[in-house]
């Protein structure tokens, strides 16, 4: 064995006494996975101890996560039906995967077919040597004895014979993936990984790819390891003895010393586990409400040692995990330490090179200063080690469901180099993060970081949904769950009477929503790479359309109506070259305005190539071939083997290149060949088969009604880079609006869909761009026919042609002396009246119908982009800061303030509530002391008693705490708070939607309204505020009702530091979002309340208006 002494060196040392061999292992005890799991015999003698443990595991964990076992039935001649096999729903089969991990998988039943064998050789040797041995033998005595030893011998070979087992191959070979998956009916993606002792939490980052490229909805990882058995103990016992890493103490507490000063070697140990791994969107879609989210996950290979950690790459590959985590969810690593727990690998291995200083140095390198605040766990030292079962994974998972960490076990002497650590003792911490590191031998690391979803212990948010679920995916009506040895199963009450209803799910397609995250949880999908340098709009290869297909490809998170998210547009949207397109260069100046614009269609990007070299190049990009190689009639999928996604990716390039409108109808299938591929670029652009010259065709949309066509001017490269000054002011008037940094605005961003730009603030934008560039209102704009930045430049380009040739700003903005502020402008009525008009009554001579053209806007959450996308505030908060802070009940305001203090900032806080006379009393004694910044409203997040129990006198406190009160505070510090970098954030409890229904999700969690609905005049007041104080950073933040004091005090300070582009905010679901407009027709007669002459109308008012003649109609239509 190999051993260790304390300066690092070792020394090989032959084990000459039973004291030096390893004395304590966590062993296995009885396990029958027939009699408590109901799983076959005949299936499990085909089993080695690792996968039958695995299995165990695996239904455990679908047992927990709700998924049921359906009973199938197979139709035989007759007609009838006949029970079969016990699998998972045929909806959710094709979208299941399973992934094994296990560090010795097949080596028990190994050992114990060599050791079965072997016995059987060296009884059959021993006879023959004892037969050989009597031809010698002269004495009778001696004879007789060699007899009966043959014959004890022989009765031995007979009464256990060896004979080779057929099912050798699947004892042996690493195959619990697949037989897990037949037991189940999981028809999704499977595999095994070993990567020693990390192999469960590589299992877990694995899992995480496959499902967020669309492979499948969710993947069960089963891990198991059982290095303990009698035919393995010794062998791998053995082998860690000879490699110095095995303890030889009689006594655990003794031998399990993680982070101690005497810790010297490991206990090994044996076991299973299981997680289930599942999209949001399919949790949702059950009903139901996952335990943690998987913020990030990491795996690779430090390439260094067999037994040893290389310590520097470990802490790069943590700080890689936690900035993937801080990309993706704006949370900061030193922020969320004080609430994470990092479950260690730690095995108690020698002090020097050991893992616990590699774990350490890397937490110090990652959370720097922060360190001493994330609690350190360990759970070896119960378990032993279990080898390539990632028993903290499950750990991890189940201290945020609890909110419980293990203490440090058997810790009496901590080293001195961990003692700035803040280890576990145990019991409750407030931990919302878990961050696991795993390390095996061969230098393989891997690491998860795991985010608390908030809820109850039943994670069946949604019972009605549930049940439907289960009805829809069974078949059945009527559904029963019974827990059957240990499985969940729907009760069968025979054949089912109608077929499951299909999985929604297209492969491919990855997550759509995002459990609870504490930033944003949403980064919105770009519409494509633009090349860095921003080449000339000459070139010939335009920038990548996002569509759907390809964002779940590479973002693996896109935004679909179904889940409340926008989905792109179904029309093709134009790119940015062909926005840009140059009229040719002998176009002439532009006459005056008449007739509509007749744009020129981009020439056909295969310039010089031709139609078949560009694809065949398109296709070589794509699939890693040679272009002599793909001959035309190769097929996509069978012979290049080109999937439907890269297809729809290659076709989506190839439409690009050409110009080609997307097709809702286009049908892969149709397409098989690359002959057929050309075939379609001909169909659509017939042009093509005979020269690739310009094309006049006017747009189909075209609406602009001038004298004379006009052709569009050619525009220089636009981007911020190159300091092009149109396209510098748009991107910072856009930028202004939105909050995102010019850096981040690139031209093909779609304006809604990507920088979440709704109609009222894409009118907003236009309107300042007109203004910016003294371009005359067009009656006829529509919105919808510029949806990315590039054909917002266009149309600047479109109505100030004299642009594009470069004049001052001064003048193009001011001089008025373009053609197109020449052109005769119909002025809308309204405004063309509005200084002679008194009134708008005199405009009603004009058609009813034209109230039929007014847009009706509804408004609904949108997302936002996670804070640390965003520009800053210009808000500072330091020493120099005075901040006044209206306390809340429940103690986010105490929260808050303890923040500022340790900016350094001075908290001038009211902790109770006051009278009106009273706060304008102590404002003007603070003001004395100095200039207030800004001002934190908290009182609206305390909840108030329902309505109907309140009585007019508790109505009017509640009114005047949470409103009058910062009326009052407001007016006294109007001329303080007025200025860039003063503030007012107030924050409410209107259920984190302020008081609007998450769409599509108007019966769901959200359903419930605000818990506090008065807070419904602090946002009214708040946003009125911010029409007079445009200046002032001015906020209302809505929160629902399960985020923690610390929780909203650390998001209150982030929004006063970041994204200025936004009044309204709010937190649902551990998304941000603001309040936006969508254009949304009135119900079809018919669809609404039904009026009668029992009916009664309430009118609070405004009778002398339009409001009587509604009440009018309305009268005589209930009769």
């Amino acid at each position: 064995r190999l051993v260790k002494s304390e300066d690092g060196s070792g020394s090989f040392e032959p084990i000459h006494d039973p004291d030096e061999v390893i004395k304590l292992a966590g062993r296995p005890g009885f396990f029958d996975l027939a009699g408590e799991y109901g799983v076959p015999d005949k299936l499990i003698e085909a089993l080695d101890i690792t996968t039958q443990l695995a299995m165990a595991a695996g239904l455990d964990a679908l047992r927990e996560a709700g998924i049921p076992l359906v009973q199938s039935y197979r139709r035989v001649s007759t007609g009838k039906f006949l029970p079969d096999r016990w699998m998972l729903p045929e909806p959710v089969r094709d979208e299941t995967g399973v992934i094994f991990a296990s560090a010795f998988p097949g080596n028990d039943r190994l050992a114990d077919e060599f050791a079965r064998f072997f016995e059987w050789q060296n009884l059959l040797s021993q006879v023959e040597i004892l037969e050989d041995l009597r031809r010698f033998a002269n004495d009778q005595s001696m004879m007789s004895e060699i007899n009966r030893r043959i014959s004890e011998i022989r009765q031995a070979i007979e009464r256990e014979p060896y004979e080779f087992d057929r099912r050798f191959l699947f004892r042996v070979l690493s195959m619990g993936h697949s037989q897990f998956a037949e037991f189940i009916g999981a028809r999704g993606p499977n595999t095994q990984v070993n990567a020693a002792c990390a192999s469960t939490t590589q299992a877990v980052g694995l899992a995480e790819d496959w499902i967020r490229t669309g492979r499948c909805r969710r993947v069960l990882v089963i891990a198991a390891d059982d290095v303990t058995s009698d035919n393995l103990i010794e062998w791998v016992g053995a082998g860690f003895l000879a490699v110095g890493a095995a303890a030889i103490d009689d006594r655990v507490e003794d031998a399990a010393l993680p982070f101690d000063k005497r810790r010297h070697g490991t206990l090994m140990g044996m076991g299973a586990c299981a997680l289930v791994l599942e999209s949001e969107d399919a949790v949702r879609e059950r009903g139901m409400r996952g335990i943690v989210e998987l913020m990030s996950s990491e795996t690779c290979n430090s390439a260094f040692h067999g037994t040893r950690l290389d310590v520097d790459h470990i802490a790069h590959v943590m700080n890689n995990l936690l900035s993937a985590a801080e990309r993706r969810f704006g949370i900061h690593r030193h922020l969320i330490a004080p609430y994470t727990v990092f479950v260690s690998h730690e095995t108690f291995t020698p002090a020097r090179g050991g893992s616990a200083s590699a774990e350490v140095i890397a937490l110090q390198k990652t959370f720097s200063e922060a360190v001493h605040e994330v609690i350190v766990a360990n759970t070896k030292g119960f378990t032993g080690h279990p080898m390539g079962v990632g028993v903290e994974d499950v750990i991890s998972v189940k201290i945020l469901e609890h909110g419980i960490v293990p203490p440090m076990p058997n810790l009496k002497e901590v080293d001195d180099e961990f003692r700035f650590l803040n280890l576990s003792r145990g019991g409750r911490y407030p931990v919302e993060y878990a961050l696991h590191l795993a390390a095996g031998f061969g230098s393989q690391i891997a690491m998860a970081l795991y985010h608390r979803i908030p809820g109850g212990p039943d994670r069946v948010d949604q019972p009605m949904r549930y049940q439907r679920w289960l009805s829809d995916v069974s078949g059945m009506d009527h559904i029963e769950l019974e827990v059957f040895k240990r499985v969940l199963r729907v009760k069968s009450n025979g054949a089912p009477s109608r077929p499951p209803v299909a999985s929604s799910w297209q492969y491919g397609t990855g997550p759509c929503v995002r459990a609870v995250s504490p930033g944003n949880g949403y980064i919105p999908t770009r519409r494509g790479p633009v090349n860095g340098d921003r080449m000339p709009v000459q070139a010939a290869q335009p920038p990548a359309e996002t569509d759907t297909k390809s964002s779940l490809e590479v973002h693996a998170e896109v935004p679909t109506s179904g889940n409340g998210f926008k989905e792109e547009s179904s029309h093709a949207r134009p790119t940015t070259e062909a926005a840009l397109q140059p009229a040719s260069s002998g176009s002439a100046a532009p006459a005056a305005p008449a007739a509509p614009v007749a744009p020129i269609a981009p020439a056909p990007a295969a310039g010089s190539f031709g139609v078949e070299e560009k694809i065949l190049e398109i296709v070589a990009a794509k699939t890693g071939y040679p272009r002599d190689m793909l001959d035309l009639d190769l097929d996509l999928e069978a012979d290049l083997g080109i999937d439907t996604v890269k297809q729809a990716e290659t076709f989506m390039s190839i439409r690009q290149e050409f110009d080609i409108p997307r097709r809702d109808d286009l049908k892969l299938r149709d397409y098989p060949t690359l002959a057929r591929v050309i075939q379609f670029v001909y169909e659509m652009r017939p042009e093509l088969r005979t020269a690739a010259q310009p094309v006049e065709t006017p747009s189909p949309e075209a609406t602009t009604t001038l004298d004379e066509p006009v052709a569009a001017p050619e525009a220089p490269a636009t981007t911020g880079e190159s300091g092009e000054p149109v396209a510098e002011k748009i991107m910072e008037i856009v930028a202004e609006k939105t909050g995102y940094p010019k850096d981040m605005l690139e031209l093909d961003l779609d304006l809604e869909a990507d920088l979440g730009i709704d109609t009222v603030k894409q009118a907003e934008t236009f309107m300042s761009i007109r203004q910016a560039f003294d371009i005359p209102r067009r009656d006829d704009l529509k919105l919808r026919d510029y949806p990315t930045l590039a054909r917002v430049i266009q149309f600047v380009y479109e109505m100030r042609p004299d642009l594009a040739h470069g004049p001052d700003m001064a003048q193009k903005a001011g001089d008025g002396e373009g053609q197109a502020s020449e052109q005769p402008v119909a002025e809308p009525v309204f405004e063309a009246q509005e200084a002679t008009s008194p009134h708008p009554f005199p405009l009603a001579p004009l058609p009813l119908e034209n109230a039929d053209r007014v847009p009706r806007r509804v408004p609904v959450p949108s997302l936002r982009p996670s804070l640390d996308l965003c520009k800053p505030t210009g808000v500072t908060l330091g020493e120099a800061s005075r901040v006044v802070v209206m306390f809340d009940r429940q103690g986010a305001g105490k929260k808050l303030a303890e923040r500022l203090k340790k900016l350094g900032a001075t908290v001038l806080a009211f902790k109770k509530p006051l009278s009106g006379e009273e706060i304008e009393k102590q404002l003007k004694e603070w003001s004395q002391d100095g200039p207030i910044q800004g001002v934190f409203w908290l009182a609206a997040l305390d909840a108030e008693p329902p309505l109907e129990e309140m009585e007019l006198e508790d109505w009017r406190a509640v009114n005047q705490e949470r409103v009058k009160n910062l009326y009052v505070t407001m007016r006294a510090l109007y001329d303080q708070v007025a200025g860039p970098g003063t503030f007012l954030v107030s924050a409410t409890h209107l259920g984190g939607l302020h008081g609007y229904a998450y769409p599509g999700d108007e019966g769901g969690s959200n359903a419930g309204g605000a818990s506090a609905p008065a807070g419904g005049a602090v946002a009214g007041f708040t946003k009125a505020f911010k029409r007079e104080r445009p200046e002032a950073l001015v906020k209302v933040v809505d929160f629902e009702t399960e985020l923690s004091e610390r929780e909203l005090a650390s998001i209150l300070l982030q929004e006063t530091q970041a994204d200025p582009g936004i009044v309204e905010v709010g937190y649902y679901q551990g998304l941000r979002y603001t309040i936006g407009l969508i254009e949304q027709p009135a119900q079809a007669p018919g669809s609404g309340i039904e009026l009668g002459k029992e009916s009664v109308l309430l009118v609070t008012g405004a009778a002398g208006s339009v409001t009587s003649a509604v009440i009018a109609d309305l009268a005589a239509a209930s009769g």
